[in-house]
């Protein structure tokens, strides 16, 4: 009888290592995996949003030193508009990819906007190193005309400011695949 209950002790005990040596590999395996899914090559919001071959609707914006510009005066070149927000971390890894570019193409026509107000823009764009202005729209309703959803959120302007592209723009993928529709670019990857 002694036996028999040594022997049930023996199996319930084996048991138990088997199934913490199971979760153990299993932590293992996820730890060993990529922290992210990759991005999809480009993701399109149309919710509500301008439509790609839209005219992109001109505003006023103004820089954290005080300079106006408005969309419709633009040179007339093609254009990308970038949308970001302050204390956002895909903003973040987007900033890279926005100094990156300029640091390659120096004369690329890039609009960078920060959907906050003037003063959270400016601290954001000190803190954040970007090299390039971060203009304040003068309309707060710019995020709804522009049916932005999600940032950091990008459109590809020609030069009449037709739409020919929009996307997030959180990763490199998302946004090498954008510079694609933008005719001055440098082809390298970032």
């Amino acid at each position: 009888m002694m036996s028999i209950i040594a022997l049930w002790v023996l199996v319930l005990g084996e048991t138990a290592l088997l199934v913490l040596l199971l979760r153990a590999l299993g932590a293992l395996k996820i730890q060993g995996q990529p922290s992210h899914v990759p991005p999809p090559a480009m993701t399109t919001i149309d919710e509500g949003g301008l439509a790609i071959g839209e005219i992109a609707p001109s505003f006023a914006a103004q820089d954290g030193e005080g300079n106006n510009m408005q969309l419709a005066e633009t040179d007339g070149r093609s254009r990308l508009l970038i949308f970001l927000q302050p204390g956002c971390s895909a903003c973040a890894n987007a900033i890279v990819l926005i100094n990156a570019l300029v640091e390659r193409d120096p004369h690329i026509a890039l609009s960078v906007f920060g959907l906050a107000d003037q003063d959270a823009n400016k601290v954001y764009a000190e803190q954040s190193s970007l090299r390039v202005p971060l203009w304040t729209p003068s309309d707060t309703s710019c995020e709804k005309t522009y049916g932005i959803r999600a940032i950091p959120f990008a459109f590809v302007l020609d030069e009449r400011r037709v739409i020919q592209a929009k996307g997030i723009v959180s990763h490199q993928l998302q946004f090498e695949q954008l510079l694609k529709f933008l005719p001055e670019r440098v082809p390298a990857s970032l």
